[in-house]
């Protein structure tokens, strides 16, 4: 029902992304519900610094930092498992922070 009321009072707008994106409105209204509830949770840090810090995980330096300190909570942390994560890390956020840009 929300969804369904989000559309009627976006109308304008989602035909406009219809027309310039070629995305149906109820794919871009089940994306905005499921991350931000329809805009009611929006987080408390700007997109750009999050995605900077995750973007850049796999910095050297960050990565021994990482594994330092997950090795602290589960010494059986290996290095190759932080160089794993963050390699997943970076190409899934810098493609974003470069579409951000």
């Amino acid at each position: 029902a929300k969804g369904r009321a989000f559309l009627l009072r976006h109308a304008p707008e989602f035909k406009a992304i219809e027309a310039l994106l070629g995305v149906d409105r109820h794919v871009v209204t089940a994306i905005l519900m499921v991350e931000t509830h329809l805009g009611q949770v929006t987080g408390r840090e700007l997109v750009l610094n999050r995605l900077s810090r995750v973007a850049s995980v796999r910095e050297p330096k960050n990565m021994l930092e990482n594994w330092k300190r997950l090795r602290r909570d589960d010494p059986r942390v290996t290095f190759e498992q932080v160089e794993a994560r963050a390699r997943y890390l970076e190409d899934t956020f810098l493609p974003e922070l470069v579409a951000l840009f």
